[in-house]
């Protein structure tokens, strides 16, 4: 397995609010990580070989740690100068002018979690009322990303026109692992993605601003003949310092945390024999929603029987062979569409 090209930090479980899907607040790490931690995990991971490197700061809420933040990236301005991209999910409500400006001095990619319930109540009071909420936050450049759940699956092409109408232009969305879907629900998810469908192309043929699909690259990388890789490329670094194989485990009691972590960046061995167990129930590693994180969860933060982690698994392949199936669908078609190539950065010619 190669060398992970992600850090993947959760500097803490601490947040300043408390979403049903989340399962960092589950987390056994009562205090945040310390700086001189921090900066030494960070240090290794820049020496490990690699290309294409990255960090990703995940929580909790990462702004409620914003002076590790700028430790951070003053720390890898310093080793590799402003050529590492960095990516915060923030609920985006502790964003100030101060932390604005840094987010734009270092240019940090900014993803914005927020539920469907804020976006609906944002939407009918129109723009001026996210604009208020985020007050210090560029819409248009900003990703969004929503949690659909299970029970939520007919509000999906609802809260994503809503997203489009208060100006977002990068969006994402991604359905809630941490419960097993039916397929009554996986089919109105389905219903729901064939008219986002619809819309897309709408726009297209009115000549409308399109909006990025944010966390879909890997269909496109395979529609484009683009090198990708199928191995799992992320590192989790604990509030500890040590690191874990998979960010579903940071909600697992000391024990299962134990059994995985490692000093090294690579994981060595632990992290093998992690993906090797995940393996023995079908799940193996995949880029885009791989069923490896709804394995860990059910069997190391749920508890589950042997028989329902099989069933959990096996729902998320069911799932995710829907969305890619669907995603695949409108790309193909899309590409052939300059406003679309422009809205996700694509530059050279479709064979």
């Amino acid at each position: 397995m190669p060398a992970p090209n992600n850090l993947v930090i959760y500097m803490s479980g601490l947040c300043n609010l408390k979403c049903n899907y989340c399962y960092a607040q589950k987390m056994i790490f009562e205090k945040p990580i310390e700086k001189k931690i921090l900066i030494k995990a960070v240090s290794k991971f820049l020496k490990v070989p690699g290309k294409n490197k990255k960090i990703t700061f995940l929580g909790g809420e990462p702004f409620l740690h914003f002076n590790l933040i700028k430790a951070v990236l003053n720390f890898v301005k310093k080793e590799r100068g402003n050529d590492l991209p960095v990516h915060i999910f923030t609920n985006g409500l502790l964003i100030n002018e101060e932390i604005s400006n840094f987010i734009k001095r270092f240019n940090i990619n900014l993803i914005v979690s927020i539920s469907a319930k804020q976006i609906a109540g944002r939407a009918a009071k129109g723009k001026d009322a996210i604009k208020n909420l985020f007050k210090y936050i560029d819409i248009p450049n900003t990703a969004a990303s929503i949690v659909i759940e299970k029970e939520k699956a007919n509000n999906l092409s609802k809260a994503v026109l809503n997203l489009y109408k208060l100006g977002f232009r990068h969006i994402a969305w991604a359905p809630d692992i941490t419960k097993i879907w039916s397929m009554r629900e996986v089919s109105a998810l389905k219903r729901e993605m064939l008219k986002l469908r619809k819309h897309y192309f709408q726009l297209i043929k009115k000549g409308l601003e399109l909006y990025e699909i944010a966390n879909a690259y890997e269909i496109l990388d395979k529609l484009l003949d683009r090198p990708f890789n199928e191995a799992c490329m992320s590192a989790v670094l604990c509030p500890d310092g040590n690191f874990i194989p998979c960010d579903k485990l940071i909600a697992s009691d000391g024990k299962t945390i134990e059994k995985y972590v490692s000093a090294q960046v690579s994981g060595g061995k632990k992290r093998d024999l992690f993906f090797k167990e995940a393996l023995k129930y079908g799940a193996g590693v995949k880029a885009l929603m791989c069923p490896v994180g709804a394995f860990a969860f059910k069997k190391h933060v749920s508890g589950s029987s042997a028989l329902e982690i099989e069933k959990a698994v096996k729902s998320h392949i069911k799932l995710s062979s829907v969305i890619e199936n669907n995603y695949f669908s409108l790309f193909k078609q899309a590409l052939k569409y300059p406003a679309f190539r422009k809205a996700h950065n694509i530059n050279e010619k479709k064979n």
